[in-house]
């Protein structure tokens, strides 16, 4: 996943979740994961990832996985990022580093790539964010990424 400036970004999935995350910000915080309110975004939940960072090795562990994603990559649920077989060493360090550089830096970070989904000929263009999320003691633990396959 090649990273980009958000202003490269045309996905209206992706444009859309950025603007609710930033509506949940409150005193300036990063928001939670109570925050986000499956019921608010609905139509994003197919290809909404929640994924849980541990810091010392760093590592992704996907919590949940929307129906989009695991029908066009692979069941991401309960496994981590550095375990799939489905996705290129180069594309793991950019999706890795994307997800170190939300965590670390608190912002999102915005990617494109195309990738070979399953039961597809064509390769899938998509574009994706990463988004922090904080525990109740202000460290950021989770994220959510959204993967918008664009030519379906």
């Amino acid at each position: 996943m090649a990273r980009v400036r958000f202003d490269q970004i045309t996905s209206a999935r992706v444009r859309h979740f950025d603007a609710y995350w930033r509506s949940k910000w409150i005193d300036g915080r990063i928001p939670g994961r109570g925050a986000i309110d499956p019921a608010e975004i609905r139509d994003i939940l197919p290809y909404l990832i929640i994924a849980e960072i541990e810091r010392n090795p760093f590592r992704v562990r996907y919590r949940l996985c929307g129906t989009m994603v695991q029908q066009y990559d692979e069941e991401l649920t309960g496994r981590y990022l550095d375990e799939l077989g489905r996705i290129s060493d180069a594309d793991r360090a950019e999706v890795i580093d994307a997800y170190r550089h939300a965590v670390e830096e608190g912002t999102p970070q915005f990617g494109m790539h195309e990738f070979s989904a399953r039961g597809i000929d064509l390769p899938l263009a998509v574009q994706a964010g990463v988004w922090p999320l904080r525990n109740a003691g202000g460290v950021i633990d989770q994220c959510v990424a959204v993967e918008d396959y664009l030519n379906l």
